[in-house]
């Protein structure tokens, strides 16, 4: 029966002025991030130690935008030291005999893709090379766009992401800002090449062989 799955596996960039305290403070709000990304991507997940996660969906076609909106979280909640995470996506989108089988075949994606990851944050790996090839570029450009993002821009981009179809003016009023102010700071995103960089990744994953 054809069937999807996907794992995302990720850990903690730690910089050198990094304190444990800050440490603490991220796992906590990887566990919060997850949580609220929950309520509307059906997912399970479980932190370890407060520095490595593991994530598993069935909607497998959604595994992309879960790890953007959780980048863009820990981001938008960051104080005086950048959080951010490394995750590696594995997806299955050929068919499999049985869903410990499909499971096991996205971990190992999933190891794959971290283990490949150097200065990105981000990696996609499926059991198809030619869909990996049109994933890998326009992947390594919203990794750079999101890592270079500010505090505030990365909080409205999330609220963005998660839930558009939305108006500016929509989103200024969930986010107490003007609309002017929320349009300046979603054009200074580009939020427009993420918006398309997630529908690619959805329709790209949303294929089976």
């Amino acid at each position: 029966m054809p069937a999807q799955f996907a794992v995302l596996m990720g850990d903690i960039v730690e910089s050198p002025n990094q304190s444990a305290d800050s440490r603490r403070h991220l796992g906590a709000h990887i566990e919060l991030g997850l949580r609220l990304i929950h309520d509307y991507i059906p997912l399970s997940y479980e932190v370890f130690r407060g520095s490595r996660f593991v994530i598993e969906t069935e909607h497998a076609e959604q595994a992309v935008t879960i790890a953007l909106l959780l980048r863009l979280f820990l981001k938008s909640k960051q104080q005086q030291e950048d959080w951010d995470i490394r995750i590696g996506v594995g997806v299955v989108t050929q068919s499999a005999s049985d869903y410990t089988t499909i499971k096991h075949r996205a971990e190992k994606l999933a190891e794959k893709a971290l283990r490949t990851i150097k200065k990105e944050r981000l990696c996609i790996q499926t059991e198809n090379n030619d869909l990996n090839e049109r994933l890998s570029l326009t992947t390594k450009f919203a990794d750079a766009l999101l890592t270079a993002l500010t505090t505030t821009q990365a909080q409205v981009l999330s609220y963005y992401l998660r839930f558009m179809p939305m108006t500016h003016q929509a989103l200024a009023t969930k986010l107490n800002k003007s609309r002017v102010n929320v349009t300046q700071i979603l054009n200074s995103t580009h939020y427009k090449l993420f918006e398309l960089y997630l529908l690619e990744a959805r329709e790209i994953l949303s294929m089976r062989e």
